[in-house]
């Protein structure tokens, strides 16, 4: 069974009231679904005259659209068209994405989407209306719900081993490696919070050769938030009760803001003063090509 909800701009999906949801219940009854497989791909070439063939140096992954037919459901024709004006509503294009929930019988993933216009109505039978709904997603990938997440603790942080927790996958100054593995099929941006004391510190993805270095020391209590998803990246400074500022200065000209691989990557944390009980927290959600 397919089911797809749209959450807008501010909608949350444990909120049912802030969201719309197209399924085999009414109202808004599923039709039918495309665009949710492999995105369209261009091949960026050149040829040179003389020479068979042509040189490929790329290939690049286009947005994607999603369209749905639905059918509007109503007690009568009145009610039917009263929730036709709540769809419309809920999928009044803007400036800002929402976000695109598809689920099958066998998986559940969730993507950056704009409604491309208002619904489209076409026929109407008694109390059932159709309509044709597209949604612009910038990005062609679907990413997985949940966020991947373990933990690593200092050695001398007074926890016992074997001990297990899932909020985040963290580093200490003395335990400074972990595996973490991406079982998307693209490679995976990632959240790095690092929170201080911590004298120039590094994230260095051994499987894939990235660095990623802070040219500034933290102080204790002070939180250096990076984000490397494309079209998103920053890096936040946090200071103890003061707001988060800009800190893009500091990272070094010759990092990488470095993804994960699909498949195992390794991870190190590096410090230029290894006594300090830094503390490094990595974050991420896996990308799909199609669904």
């Amino acid at each position: 069974m397919q089911r797809i909800v749209y959450v807008p701009p501010g909608g949350n999906i444990e909120l049912p009231d802030t969201c719309v949801e197209f399924s085999l219940t009414p109202p808004y009854i599923i039709g039918s679904v495309t665009g949710t497989g492999g995105p369209e791909t261009t091949v960026i070439s050149s040829n040179v005259p003389g020479v068979d063939g042509m040189f490929v140096h790329g290939i690049r992954a286009e947005s994607r659209e999603v369209t749905c037919y639905i059918h509007v459901d109503g007690d009568d024709r009145r009610d039917m068209y009263r929730k036709r004006f709540e769809l419309n509503k809920m999928l009044t294009p803007g400036q800002t994405p929402g976000m695109l929930y598809y689920t099958n019988d066998y998986t559940v993933k969730r993507i950056e989407a704009f409604p491309k216009s208002s619904p489209r109505y076409t026929d109407r039978i008694q109390n059932y209306n159709r309509a044709e709904l597209i949604f612009l997603c910038p990005s062609p990938y679907w990413e997985d719900t949940v966020t991947q997440s373990g933990f690593m603790a200092y050695i001398n942080g007074g926890f016992k081993f074997p001990f297990r927790f899932r909020p985040a996958i963290s580093f200490a100054a003395l335990q400074k490696q972990t595996v973490l593995n991406n079982a998307g099929s693209v490679p995976a941006p990632v959240e790095i919070v690092i929170q201080g004391p911590a004298t120039n510190p590094t994230v260095v993805n051994q499987t894939t050769g990235e660095r990623l270095q802070v040219r500034r020391s933290l102080a204790e209590g002070e939180i250096l938030e990076i984000n490397t998803k494309r079209g998103a990246k920053s890096v936040k400074l946090t200071k103890p009760g003061q707001d988060p500022e800009d800190a893009f200065q500091y990272v070094d000209l010759h990092s990488t803001f470095l993804q994960l691989r699909p498949g195992v990557n390794e991870l190190r944390y590096e410090s230029e003063n290894e006594a300090e009980q830094t503390r490094v927290t990595v974050r991420f959600r896996e990308l799909y090509a199609g669904v």
